[in-house]
This record gives structure tokens, sequence and C-alpha cells, in this order.
């Protein structure tokens, strides 16, 4: 896992970081929740489909600048409904990893159900926590199959934010939800899942 220097923060100070992240997609908070990552950040959701970047910005609006990060939002969270419900926590260093399960409405009114390996790096940027990387290990494959096995409501659910996603040439991160889905992907979610089994003795697992 990468080092960051989170000297002097206490794992729950960590934790909070990356508690903070659903908090503002329940309340639809787009500037709360940009203003979360670093100002070189990563998002790989899922893992095996392209990543999406920070722009470096100096200026208080962070939503103006970060192109890709923002557009993310704009296309696969602002659209939903999204609850984040069961979850187990580990922290180490500054690494996080959470075992979640998601309960998302989309615009079309179909609700599924996901289940997620979310890991954080954190780091400490101007005297504040920030997220450094965010990659979230899920079952892509599966959950466009169980979608689109609802008939029309799971076509429209899918074909959604395909269509956003490419009218907008600068959001490429999901033209692989229909042709690129990763042997890389599914492997880490493996290694995610037998990680996080290893480490479940307890709500919060916390490493020195």
């Amino acid at each position: 896992m990468p080092h960051s220097d989170v000297t002097g923060y206490s794992h729950e100070q960590l934790l909070n970081i990356a508690m903070a992240s659903p908090r503002a997609v329940a309340k639809h908070d787009k500037q709360a929740w940009l203003y979360l990552f670093a100002d070189q950040s990563v998002v790989e959701d899922p893992v095996g489909t392209a990543p999406h970047r920070s722009i470096p910005s100096n200026g208080p609006n962070k939503g103006a600048d970060n192109t890709q990060l923002d557009k993310f939002y704009d296309t696969f969270i602002a659209p939903n409904e999204i609850e984040f419900q069961d979850s187990y926590d580990i922290v180490a260093d500054g690494n996080v990893m959470r075992d979640v399960r998601l309960q998302i409405m989309s615009s079309t009114g179909l609700i599924t159900d996901v289940h997620m390996y979310l890991y954080m790096n954190i780091t400490s940027e101007a005297g504040q926590l920030k997220v450094a990387r965010l990659s979230a290990h899920w079952d892509l494959q599966g959950m466009v199959m169980r979608v689109i096995s609802t008939g029309w409501p799971g076509f429209k659910m899918m074909t959604s934010p395909w269509y956003r996603n490419a009218k907008d040439s600068e959001v490429k991160g999901r033209m692989g939800v229909y042709g690129r889905i990763s042997r890389y992907r599914e492997t880490w979610q493996e290694i995610c899942s037998r990680f996080c089994e290893s480490c479940k003795c307890s709500r919060y697992q916390f490493f020195e």
C-alpha cells in the first residue's frame, strides 16, 4: 500500500475522512465531495476502467478546476440516490479499506445492490487530511447482468449513464462498462475479499 505522511492524526480522524465521502454523496453535496480530494488525486470506480484524475488547483473552488472528478460526479453520482449500508473498516497507516454494501436507486427508479471493497489512501495536504486515491473494487459485470435481466427498466438504467458519458469526450472512465471487464479488476477484488475476511474480527480494525 502507498505510504502517506499522516503523522499526528488518529485512526478515527482518518476513518472520518473516508466516511465523509458517503455522507456528501447521500446529501448530494458536490462541493463537499470534491473538497475531500487532494490536488493530485485519482478515482478508480470500478478498478479496471480508466481512472479519473484531479487537476491541481490553488483556487477556492475545486469543482470548477477538477474537470474529470467534476464530470464523474455529475455522471455517476448526481443522478442517483446512493445509500451506504453495512460496512466494516480497516485502518492501517494512511490507508483505509471499507467493506461496504450500496443500494443505488437510479434516475429511472430501478434499485440495485452492490457489494464493494472501497480502498482510500489518505494524505495530509496544507495541514488537512485529503483523499489521494479512491479505488472501488466491485463486480461490474455481475451488476450489469443483474440490471439488464430486469428488462426495459434495467436497459434504461444502463444506457442513460453511458449516453451522458459518451456525449462528453472528456469523461472516459466508464466507456469500458460494455467492453472492458478486465481480469485485473477481478483479481484485485478477490485479493481485497480475502484480506477483509482475514481481518473481520470487529467492526473497526486498527493497525499501527
